[in-house]
């Protein structure tokens, strides 16, 4: 009875982790384009730890001043949950327990349901692959901070101004296992392209296509040498000879040898405070502040989906700040003390412009617009006057399938106008002072609102008129004039396909293949049939269901953290010199505060975005440590 029971007790414990991993891997269930976090200028903690007791002075009558330089190093914990913002709810978990993507081709046995459609990416239909990451972000920075006071001109008066130099390291730690296949791709899937004899599952062979995911998604690798016929006798002379495949251009994947990429070196924002300590004796005090930011770290381009960033992103910041300490407890000697000391910072970020790459709005099920960005858009032109063979009936549109691919991310990279109503850093923290050393512990809040999104103009002419692109989904773009050849461009749109699979969901058999009835508004061609038996007519859409702008999806971000603290000093106070110096050592470790849910966590009501409120709440975990020495001028 006693091993039964022991038995039960450790099924049920495993029955218990199971279900709390089963239930984290449906958690989260949200996924940011711009991955981003706290600007490395923004830290109370570390600017106000050390030297509380050379700043703020009562009773001075003349100018006195304390400058301090704090090298500090800082790197992201919980890698998992990093992943979850970047690819959730696609991610799968394998027999180890550890989250991955998996890519495979719509022709793969038995595809998941989770798994991104490799074809997408100009990988054979066969193709099986599955990719983990373990991203990283580090900085290392040297941060300089200066404090003046003036009371020489009124008492209590005070600027104090710090920037850090910051050399930042963002890593995806991309790592793929695959399979790619023997299959290549039939005639009228891509290209215009009958091959000679029967067999048409190969007119681009598999040595044309793309070898592995990780190549298309660094921006490396993309199908060449698809090729129409534009021959006069059995092909359509209106065609471009070859079909193009644009590379991935936007929200990239850095590979670990690409460091250019994933590395930046800038002076972060300029933090500068204007203040006035209005109440101040021997054991309180209270003040103010007119803080103001300048940006000097840069903007994000969106060229990478994780980009490394120094500062807020070119957010001029202008708030205030409240500065106050409590002595609570105090010896006889005056040598041994406790005091209470809190800073809260508050600021609004005033609108910049910004260049961000966006997924599509949500269709269907919830999650079927996230991840978007990297399904595959066909360019759509309306028909040449010399086409000799133009689809029959047309589409009310007057358009066909012009020859280009291009990722969906390439579109919808937009410049837009990002504003954040407040941002709020504050910290409280106890401290001990015992003659010449020194004990802080402290918690630090941080927290931004959500971001303001509002769209100024597409970074790809006309990508967004609703007739110029649509989604190809897995559609064949091409039928054909009998079985001599003579090419027709389509227009079959799908603007029903995800990220997982298109529409039409082919069998197997991959040589006979006609447009089924779930692609949008479809029509019975009469001159344009599948590429093999020349007898079943090829479908088209009347009319096409093109890219829009309302089908972006302008979702803005929001933050919240909480962060523990601890400086430990030495100042050497018993100097018979106008000059004291102090040193010390701190580390902090910082919890990312949002909440995980299925819908918006968070209503963003003032957006400009016109399909979907949903402001996604995704901040990285960190742990730092820090030197921290300067010297007081008195």
């Amino acid at each position: 009875m006693r091993q039964r029971g022991k038995r039960e007790l450790v099924f049920a414990r495993h029955s218990i982790i199971s279900a709390t991993v089963g239930l984290l891997s449906v958690i989260y269930v949200h996924t940011v384009p711009f991955y981003t976090m706290r600007s490395q200028s923004v830290n109370a903690a570390r600017e106000m730890v050390g030297w509380e007791q050379e700043i703020n002075r009562c009773c001075e009558d003349d100018f006195y001043s304390s400058l301090n330089i704090t090298p500090e190093y800082t790197q992201t914990f919980a890698p998992g949950r990093i992943t979850n913002c970047l690819f959730a709810p696609d991610l799968c978990r394998s027999a180890d327990g550890t989250s991955m993507l998996r890519i495979q081709g719509s022709l793969f046995p038995n595809r998941q349901a989770q798994a991104w459609l490799a074809d997408y990416f100009g990988l054979p239909e066969d193709f099986n692959g599955s990719i983990r990451f373990n991203p990283r972000i580090s900085n290392f920075l040297v941060d300089f901070n200066w404090y003046v006071g003036l009371d020489s001109w009124i008492q209590g008066l005070y600027i104090r101004i710090h920037a850090p130099l910051v050399h930042t390291r963002w890593r995806l730690h991309a790592c793929e296992t695959s399979d790619k296949g023997v299959r290549g791709y039939p005639a009228g899937y891509f290209t215009g392209m009958l091959a000679s004899g029967i067999d048409q599952s190969s007119v681009v062979p598999n040595a044309n296509l793309v070898s592995q995911a990780l190549d298309f998604f660094s921006g490396k690798s993309v199908p060449v040498n698809l090729l129409n016929d534009t021959s006069s006798t059995t092909g359509n002379p209106s065609l471009p000879s070859q079909v193009t495949f644009e590379k991935l251009a936007c929200s990239r994947w850095a590979t670990d040898c690409d460091s250019h990429s994933s590395t930046k070196t800038k002076l972060s924002d300029i933090e500068t405070a204007v203040g006035w300590n209005f109440v101040c004796n021997e054991r309180w005090l209270l003040g103010s502040s007119l803080r103001f930011s300048a940006p000097t770290g840069g903007k994000p381009d969106s060229c990478y989906l994780f980009e490394p960033m120094v500062g807020s992103g070119g957010f001029w910041k202008l708030g205030i700040g409240l500065t106050t300490h409590l002595i609570v407890w105090e010896n006889e000697c005056e040598d041994q003390s406790l005091g209470f000391y809190l800073d809260a910072n508050i600021q609004h970020l005033f609108t910049t412009n910004q260049k961000r790459c966006f997924d599509l709005c949500r269709s269907g099920t919830a999650a079927s617009g996230q991840n978007s960005r990297y399904m595959l858009a066909q360019r759509l032109e309306p028909v040449p006057a010399d086409n000799p063979y133009p689809l029959e009936p047309a589409n009310s549109n007057n358009v066909q399938f012009a020859s280009e691919f291009a990722p969906v991310a390439n579109l919808t990279t937009s410049m837009v106008a990002v504003k954040i109503a407040v941002e709020a850093d504050i910290a409280a923290l106890c401290c001990y002072t015992n003659n010449n050393i020194q004990w802080d512990l402290g918690y630090n809040f941080y927290g931004r609102s959500c971001e303001k999104i509002c769209f100024k103009r597409s970074c790809k002419t006309d990508a967004l008129n609703g007739t110029s692109w649509a989604l190809k989904g897995d559609s064949e773009v091409f039928g054909f004039n009998g079985l001599v050849g003579n090419p027709i461009a389509l227009a079959a749109t799908q603007s029903k396909a995800t990220i997982h699979s298109g529409v039409n969901n082919f069998s197997s058999n991959i040589i006979t293949r006609q447009n089924t009835l779930n692609i949008d508004n479809p029509q019975d061609s009469t001159n344009a049939f599948d590429a093999v038996s020349a007898i079943l007519p090829q479908r088209s859409s009347n009319p096409i269901v093109g890219l829009q702008l309302q089908d972006v999806n302008f979702a803005g971000t929001r933050a919240i953290t909480h962060k523990i603290f601890s400086h430990l000093q030495y100042t050497w106070h018993d100097r018979c010199s106008p000059l004291t110096p102090y040193l010390g050592i701190g580390t902090e470790v910082e919890f990312s505060g949002c909440r995980s849910c299925h819908t918006g966590c968070h209503k963003n009501k003032n957006s400009c975005n016109s399909c979907g409120d949903d402001c996604f709440c995704c901040v990285p975990s960190q742990w730092g440590i820090w030197l921290k020495g300067g010297i007081s001028f008195n």
